[in-house]
């Protein structure tokens, strides 16, 4: 999945060359292990994010498949939090949803309906299916994704 030209300009602009970032995610089996921190060295012109990391690698960040964050700069209070939701099915069982979220301690105007969750990524099956970072970069793509922002929506902001 290849994002549209308004997406990539997006990019382009929130991982300025120097970026400090920090590894979410990433599917390769060479990738760095998750929590490795690089540097942005440029957005290509179809999303992904090159980063030298820190240990040696040059892996890009694939758009739609992997993930990093930008490691913050400012000083504003926040924590983690990572957990899953299960949404019900009709037939009885549930769907997993997976998620990450950064709850600032106070209400800001990046934050998702300008309060105090600043970063989200859903996932479900392996799949990005919301992701945030002071703007939607995947909005909510299914009933469940959703479902969950509600849920998270009530508990962290």
């Amino acid at each position: 999945m290849f994002p549209n030209k308004n997406i990539v300009e997006r990019i382009k602009k929130e991982y300025l060359v120097g970026t400090r970032v920090e590894l979410v995610h990433m599917e390769d089996v060479q990738a760095p292990p998750v929590g490795t921190q690089g540097t942005v060295t440029g957005v290509d012109d179809i999303g992904s994010i090159m980063v030298a990391w820190d240990n040696g690698c040059g892996l890009s960040v694939v758009y739609g498949e992997d993930s990093c964050r930008r490691i913050s700069t400012d000083s504003k209070p926040y924590s983690w939090k990572e957990g899953s939701i299960g949404i019900p099915k009709k037939d009885g069982g549930n769907k997993v949803i997976h998620y990450r979220v950064k709850a600032l301690a106070e209400a800001d105007s990046a934050g998702i309906n300008k309060g105090k969750i600043s970063e989200l990524s859903l996932r479900m099956n392996g799949e990005f299916i919301a992701k945030y970072d002071s703007a939607w970069e995947l909005e909510p793509a299914c009933q469940e994704a959703e479902l969950a922002l509600c849920i998270l929506l009530n508990n962290y902001n």
